[in-house]
């Protein structure tokens, strides 16, 4: 029994030169994980990786691929730009994300083969995209994507105008559709209201949206 109280006792009055406090540092260094999406086949999986540059001094998005039984991952995209929002392709051979590239004024859309390979920038969209989705059997892609900038709104950001108006400077955001084969995009919704979020059918005959 002394023993055991000893051996306690050691332990315990050891623990402070062993222990070390995370610091700030440490704690951004730990890489997050987020948006995690299972293949049509349900045999692996995307998910978005966030890790700190101290390089660039932000936390730079990257995609990777994992096996579904969590054995192997292999990271996707690379570079100094984050990219985002990785969907299969309904026959689950491509993935599209959301990146702005250095050659990027706004966010794009791109897609890439899923063994890899260069991504192809498929938008070259004036405003922000977000919420991009596969549709019509991957024949189409939908997107959320802000309206342009009024003139005036413009001008006043080149001369540093710092004050802001709410009614005035605040862009709707509405759904738009890119035809794969052709690149053409096609606006759907419009109006003095924002599209929060949609779902559409299998076919993209129907969609199913929150606006505000």
């Amino acid at each position: 029994m002394k023993n055991i109280i000893w051996t306690i006792s050691v332990l315990f009055f050891s623990l402070p030169a062993f222990a070390q406090t995370m610091s700030m540092v440490d704690m951004l260094n730990i890489p997050s994980v987020r948006d995690g999406q299972i293949s049509p086949d349900g045999r692996s999986i995307l998910f978005v990786r966030s890790d700190a540059s101290w390089t660039h001094n932000l936390n730079i998005s990257t995609i990777w691929h994992a096996t579904i039984d969590g054995k192997e991952s292999w990271q996707m995209t690379a570079g100094p730009s984050s990219t985002t929002a990785p969907r299969w392709s309904p026959d689950g051979n491509k993935l599209l994300f959301l990146s702005k590239r250095a050659e990027d004024e706004f966010t794009q859309i791109y897609v890439m083969n899923v063994n890899g390979g260069e991504a192809l920038r498929l938008t070259a969209h004036d405003t922000n995209i977000s919420s991009a989705e596969w549709a019509n059997g991957g024949r189409d892609i939908f997107f959320l994507a802000d309206d342009n900038k009024p003139s005036e709104q413009i001008e006043r950001e080149k001369v540093k105008d710092d004050i802001y108006k709410f009614e005035q400077d605040y862009q709707q955001k509405h759904l738009w559709k890119i035809e794969l084969d052709t690149g053409k995009e096609t606006r759907i919704t419009q109006g003095d209201f924002s599209i929060m979020d949609y779902s559409i059918s299998q076919d993209g005959a129907l969609i199913l949206h929150n606006r505000q």
